[in-house]
């Protein structure tokens, strides 16, 4: 199906990817390192993506880059009732967000995983 992820782009205009950089610096020193990481991950085809690192309120970050809506996974039922409340609050603070399930083989990755992987 065209515009779908690893077929033919993202559709809509531009994409942004916010980074944080607590979850980056377990893997990365370097934050434009970690940017170029994350970067090198997307579909050669996704020409419409950027990735920034930032550090701040998410809701900012989305009025600074003229973001209308937030887009975050869900792993599993238990990450369900904390990105409720997240949803909520964004949305009080006038920016919608979208919760989106995760790929079920990628359900049990938690940071947590990916410290120990790093040791």
């Amino acid at each position: 199906m065209p515009g779908m992820p690893g077929t033919g782009g993202v559709p809509g205009d531009a994409v942004t990817l916010r980074a944080e950089n607590a979850r980056l610096r377990m893997l990365l020193e370097d934050k434009d390192e970690q940017i170029a990481a994350l970067h090198r991950e997307l579909p050669a085809n996704w020409d419409n993506v950027s990735v920034t690192a930032w550090a701040g309120l998410t809701v900012e970050f989305c009025r600074q880059h003229g973001a209308d809506v937030i887009i975050r996974g869900v792993r599993n039922r238990s990450d369900l009732p904390h990105e409720y409340q997240l949803a909520a609050m964004n949305e009080s603070l006038g920016i919608a967000t979208l919760l989106l399930p995760a790929d079920p083989r990628l359900a049990a990755v938690s940071s947590t995983i990916l410290r120990g992987l790093s040791i």
